[in-house]
């Protein structure tokens, strides 16, 4: 049977890399952790971040050789143009919301293909764009892919989950006041913010939605993201998998490539494209 999956992902992970990638001249400092009866312990950015013993090897040494000394990432506010060009982020505040949506729209009606022969993937900030256009391609008659899976999806711009406040010192790569705030305000005006092509977890899923399969780890402050989502869609009777992981922070499958937990999660994912796509 001839398939094909649609990849869209415009996650923060470009974002993060890119930044990385830009202070790769400077010496870094690295993480000495702290031993405490199988307890471990790192400071990253002026917060205690957790090394659990119940992750795998691979995993526990990336955390513990996060850098301690890189300033801050803080994005430009929603207005600077010039400097969200300067960052190379070709999206936002250039299009908006509803134009976004409108793309990844276009381009599933345009590709030819069956809808039955399509899962749709995003990560990150493109999970949540992923998940408002479906929404967007089902309220159009457009239909619906055959599958989705979504990693560590943004749901709610909006920022007021209960883990936004009780994980955001837990998690290594993201922080609220001087990026996501600034990152939402750039994609939707503050009034747009829970549209639900622009913040999937106020969603309206009773008219359908496809099987779905969400990831993410315990250390994400986006977890309650994950969580909401994963309720309203089981409630509305859809298909739906939520598959969270130890010790795990924000798009662990790319910044902890071939950990144990990266491994399993990206078999998994074949896992359920395989069950719904027939290949």
């Amino acid at each position: 049977m001839t398939t094909l999956i649609s990849v869209i992902s415009l996650s923060f992970s470009f974002l993060l890399l890119s930044y990385l990638f830009s202070m790769s001249s400077q010496s870094f400092i690295f993480v000495q952790a702290q031993n405490l009866t199988n307890v471990t312990q790192a400071n990253i950015s002026d917060s205690m971040i957790y090394i659990p013993p119940t992750i795998s090897k691979g995993a526990q040494d990336i955390l513990k050789s996060l850098a301690t000394n890189l300033p801050t990432f803080v994005t430009p506010s929603s207005d600077d143009l010039r400097g969200w060009q300067e960052l190379n982020y070709g999206l936002a505040p250039f299009s908006k919301w509803n134009q976004t949506t409108d793309q990844v729209v276009s381009v599933i009606k345009d590709q030819g293909y069956s809808l039955d022969n399509i899962a749709m993937y995003g990560d990150s900030a493109g999970g949540g764009l992923i998940a408002g256009s479906v929404l967007k391609m089902r309220d159009e008659g457009v239909g619906l892919p055959a599958a989705l899976v979504l990693w560590s999806p943004w749901t709610d711009l909006t920022g007021i989950g209960d883990t936004y406040f009780t994980l955001k010192n837990a998690e290594p790569f993201l922080s609220v006041d001087s990026m996501l705030k600034n990152m939402a305000d750039a994609y939707a005006n503050p009034s747009d913010q829970k549209n639900q092509y622009v913040s999937a977890a106020y969603g309206n899923f009773s008219n359908g939605f496809p099987p779905t399969l969400i990831k993410g780890g315990t250390k994400e402050m986006l977890l309650s993201d994950f969580v909401r989502l994963y309720q309203a869609l089981d409630l509305a009777g859809v298909p739906v998998k939520l598959d969270i992981y130890e010790g795990m922070p924000h798009a662990f499958q790319t910044f902890f490539h071939n950990t144990t937990e990266s491994n399993i999660a990206i078999s998994k994912t074949n896992d359920f494209l395989k069950e719904y796509l027939n290949y």
